[in-house]
Order: C-alpha cells, then structure tokens, then sequence
C-alpha cells in the first residue's frame, strides 16, 4: 500500500485553516481545494459518487457484460485530474464476499486511491454495538480484499452519524492498517451541528501523533437551510474549510422527504427557488428562476457549475492568502455571514486540538 505524501506548508495561528501539499499517484494537490466533477472539471480533484444496491452487486457478480458497462460508465466521469470514486452501498441487506469483491475491484479500477465504502443505508438503520460491529466488520473485509493487489493510496470513511464512543475504535482500526488519511461522510448534516464530534476526532488522531500528517475530505455536507423569510444563509459546507477540512466534496444526498411532501412544498411557491453561492457573503443567497435567466442560469446543471466554480475560485483564493498571512481571521470576517459565534468556535476548536 501506498501512502499519500502529506506536508503540511501553513496553519492558521487563530483558525484551523490549513495549506497542505498532497501528491497521490505522482499527480500533486494543493489544499484548501473544492472537489468538482467530469462536467465541470475546473479543480485537480475529480469527485465522482456511484451507489451500489445489492442486486447491482449481484448483477456484476453473475453477467460479465452488465459489470463492463458499470465500468464503462464510471470510467467516462473520470479526469486527468486525481479521481476520487466514493462507492456507497445502498441496501440494508448485509453483503457477502463475492460483492464486496465487486465493489472494491470496480473502485479500484477507477480511482486514483482506494476509500472504504459509504455503507450509508446499514450505517442510517443500525444503532449501539451492532453498528460498530457491521461497521468494522464490512470496512475491514474491504480493506482485506483490496491489500491483495492494492498498490494505491487507502482512505478509510468515517460516517458522521457513529457515535462519538466508538471513533477511538475506529481510528484506532484504521491507524494499525496504514490508514491515516479520512472522508467524513456528513449525510446531509453539516461540521458545525456537533462540534464537540469533531473535537474529539481531532483529539484522538492528535493522541495517535497523525493529526498534522492527514488530510480530511468532506462529503454529502450540509448546505444550510433558509428560513422562512431568510434570503440569505450561511454555506455550511463551505466554511468547513475553517474547521479543518481540506477537500470540500459535493453533496449527493437528496431532500430527505417523501415525493407527496415534496410536490406538496412546490405547490406552494409560486416558482422554483435555487441558491447561489456568494464569495463575498460566505452565503447562499435565495434566487428564483427569473433571478437566475438574468445571470443566464437556465436549469440546475448550470447552477451547480456555477456554484462549484465560485468555491473553487474562492478556495485558490484561501490557499494564496495562506502564502501570505499568518491567519484568515481578518478576511474571512469581511464576510456577512460569518459572525462572532462562528469565530469562536473555530478558536475554540483550534487551541484544544493544535498548540500555537
């Protein structure tokens, strides 16, 4: 197994900004950077997310020709960027070994580096030790099934939704197999709804000595939710960077309601509302289909071009200023949208996890 060449070049002194060099499979990576994707590959990672349900598994276990096309299809979002492939087993259903083969043979074949699976549906309907045990029991017979043949960088996942008792096993897990670099898999929460969370993360990797030598990549973050009469709201998943994220992802969970709800809640408006990343608020700003055609914004494909264009620029812009000045503070409390409470959290995250 290969590992990641991690070096950390700057830390902010108050907030837990951070400019590190990464260099995966000769192909190299400067952070903080926003992941984007084949139809609009403006950043040096290339994020692509692919869910597996049993039967997929199944499929491609039994018919050669259905598993070809599988490839062939992920093999069409790849870059020449570094390719991030996050499979995500989707069923509740417990895999066996002949699918957990599948699936980490098609990850492996492409992306850059190797990352445990998303067992998002099993992590969601499991609780106290069984979700552990499923958990590690899975991650591991992934991790026994790739080091056969692996010769790419490992990434464990590490499902925000586990409780805070069980991270120091599963850390612990991940650091005696050579795994020190982590994807959070937020589910459509965001860092900042249980910071106490990630300061025991960062406790603990600081306690195994890997805290300044991993990065962390974030996906399926929260974006905020506005409120009734809000036109503008904080980007969650964007400020994570302040928090200690190196790599923002991109979020694949969709709204978490039934189709009657949904249709329900569309009714309502009197049109479709969208929102728009504002690099000069930290905000997503509440836009309507007229608003947009005005930007010439025409469906939700050029919407998230746009937004994802705007957190990379801004991301290039961080990772410059890093160069430059000793912390962020001072910039990132130009912006609207960050207040007092979002500072001090972060400082308060900051001292208990890095020593100045």
């Amino acid at each position: 197994m290969n590992n990641i060449k991690i070096q950390l070049n700057r830390l902010d002194e108050n907030l837990l900004f951070k400019q590190m060099s990464l260099n995966v499979g000769g192909k190299s990576v400067v952070t903080p950077i926003k992941a984007s994707y084949k139809k609009n590959p403006i950043s040096e990672i290339n994020e692509i997310y692919k869910k597996f349900s049993f039967q997929t598994l199944n499929n491609c276990a039994s018919d050669e020709s259905y598993e070809r096309a599988v490839n062939s299809t992920l093999a069409n979002q790849k870059t020449e960027g570094v390719n991030f492939l996050h499979v995500d087993y989707s069923d509740i259903q417990i895999p066996e070994t002949q699918h957990i083969e599948a699936l980490s043979d098609i990850q492996y074949e492409n992306s850059d580096v190797v990352i445990t699976p998303i067992w998002s549906s099993i992590i969601r309907k499991s609780n106290g030790p069984d979700l552990l045990e499923k958990f590690m029991g899975l991650t591991n017979r992934y991790l026994e099934i790739v080091s056969s043949l692996n010769h790419k960088a490992v990434i464990g996942t590490i499902p925000s939704k586990m409780p805070r008792q069980f991270l120091q096993a599963i850390l612990n897990n991940y650091y005696g197999k050579g795994v020190t670099s982590f994807v959070i898999d937020f589910d459509g929460r965001s860092i900042m709804s249980n910071p106490s969370w990630i300061r025991n993360l960062f406790r603990i990797m600081k306690d195994l000595g890997i805290l300044e030598k991993t990065f962390l990549y974030s996906i399926n973050s929260n974006e905020g939710k506005f409120m009734k009469n809000t036109n503008t709201i904080l980007a969650k998943d964007f400020m994570s960077i302040g928090f200690g994220v190196d790599v923002i992802g991109l979020n694949h969970i969709p709204p978490r309601m039934s189709t009657e709800a949904w249709e329900k809640l569309k009714s309502k408006r009197k049109e479709n509302m969208f929102r728009l990343f504002n690099s000069k608020t930290y905000g997503y700003e509440r836009k309507s289909n007229t608003d947009l055609k005005e930007l010439e914004i025409y469906n939700r494909e050029d919407l998230k071009r746009l937004n994802t264009l705007r957190q990379y620029d801004e991301s290039v812009v961080l990772k410059e200023k890093l160069n430059h000045d000793n912390t962020l503070e001072p910039y990132v409390r130009t912006k609207s949208q960050i207040n007092d409470s979002i500072i001090n959290k972060i400082k308060k995250l900051r001292s208990q996890t890095f020593r100045k």
